[in-house]
């Protein structure tokens, strides 16, 4: 019964691992809030790691300018 401890552990580090990762698109930003306080970093595309019971993410389409034609 004793080995089933660290087994529990590590399957809780993953399971809490695992809903912390979100994917943010190309074309999008995302901003953290942390108890309902945003945090002062804009997060990039890519993956980005989150506390899952402290933080949530809003991800906001960026603006790109429009191409001219010369």
């Amino acid at each position: 019964m004793g080995s089933y401890i660290p087994l529990a552990i590590v399957g809780v580090v993953v399971i809490w691992l695992v809903t912390g990762v979100r994917v943010i698109n190309q074309a999008e930003r995302g901003i953290v809030f942390r108890f309902g306080k945003t945090l002062p970093k804009v997060r990039r595309p890519g993956l980005t790691l989150l506390e899952p019971l402290a933080d949530g993410l809003r991800q906001l389409l960026h603006a790109q300018e429009p191409v001219e034609r010369d």
